[in-house]
């Protein structure tokens, strides 16, 4: 029991987007404890906690909102405009280098 009210703990520190649940997971997690008094005090020692990761997660989420997670990455400056549409590409080329004999620090 000790290990689990850690693991919760830990993982209600982190700013991410299902700490509400898991902030009601954890709630029912404590009050079906031994002690109604015992988790209260938890509940409400933890709970700035909670607080502090969902107001850090508010800043968060509008940085990562607008980024594709599905898009490739390139390497900036290496491509054309026309050529940013197929990252693939510059790594296609750069592999023909190195198979072509070049040496390996020239590819990096």
């Amino acid at each position: 029991m000790v290990k689990c009210r850690g693991a919760y703990q830990r993982a209600m520190q982190v700013p991410c987007t299902g700490l509400d649940q898991l902030w009601r997971a954890y709630e029912v997690f404590e009050q079906q404890g031994s002690s109604r008094a015992l988790s209260r005090r938890v509940l409400e020692q933890q709970r700035p906690q909670y607080q502090a990761a969902r107001t850090a997660l508010g800043p968060r989420t509008r940085l990562h909102q607008p980024l594709n997670p599905a898009a490739l990455p390139f390497t900036p400056g290496t491509l054309s405009p026309c050529l940013r549409t197929a990252p693939l590409l510059w790594y296609y080329s750069k592999l023909c280098v190195l198979v072509r004999g070049c040496s390996l620090h020239a590819w990096l």
